[in-house]
């Protein structure tokens, strides 16, 4: 969804403020519509690649809408799920269409330079229709194994930390002996992200589950 650390705390930090002193849930979900919608439309104005570490792109923030919408569906799950199987095979027919349409004008939009809130807002759309189609697809057919259960556990870890390594281990090394070393194997340069962000990731997880049982022995 988000390309850096700094996106991803910046959008963790809308999620802290509608959250924080709020036990309405509609209230919150707005709140998170604005100011992700906030983002976005800052990062739409300021000019891409002059500098920004936020906004360099629109595929740094374009399928920012999902956090919003993620809430919400977590919020009204019970009803989404009903709505969905209710009629399921239009909504997938429907989704699948506006996902492959709205891509293929997104790509288009991009050739043809249009403006950059066209673009944005097709590349949106089809990150949407994406995950709803997909989401409409585990309905009927859940994928499930001890490997995708243990990285689920990992989920906010990794999506905090494993940009970090895609930057790092980006940049050449040096080395006495032969130089200037860099990845130039794809497989090798994801398996050693995958590697490194999950072992970051677990021990990150090891010391926040100790220093808020810590926390709460404090206020007990």
């Amino acid at each position: 969804m988000l390309r850096t650390p700094r996106q991803k705390v910046s959008i963790h930090l809308v999620f802290y403020v509608s959250k924080r002193g709020c036990a309405d849930e509609a209230v919150v979900t707005r709140r998170l519509f604005l100011g992700v919608g906030a983002y976005v439309l800052l990062g739409a104005v300021l000019s891409h690649g002059s500098g920004y570490v936020l906004f360099r792109g629109r595929w740094w923030y374009n399928a920012a809408a999902l956090f919003p919408l993620g809430y919400l569906f977590g919020w009204r799950e019970t009803e989404a799920l009903g709505w969905m199987r209710g009629s399921y095979r239009r909504q997938v027919a429907c989704s699948a269409t506006i996902f492959v349409g709205s891509l293929m004008l997104s790509l288009v939009s991009m050739l043809a330079s249009f403006p950059t809130p066209v673009t944005l807002a097709l590349e949106s759309l089809s990150a949407v229709c994406f995950t709803w189609t997909l989401l409409l697809f585990s309905l009927c057919r859940r994928v499930t194994s001890p490997l995708l259960g243990f990285f689920g556990s990992l989920t906010l870890e990794l999506y905090l930390m494993h940009g970090f390594f895609v930057n790092l281990l980006r940049q050449p090394f040096y080395d006495k002996g032969s130089g200037i070393i860099t990845i130039g194997n794809p497989v090798a340069y994801i398996l050693l992200v995958l590697a490194c962000g999950t072992a970051v990731a677990l021990l990150f997880k090891q010391v926040t589950k100790r220093l808020l049982g810590q926390k709460s022995e404090a206020s007990m």
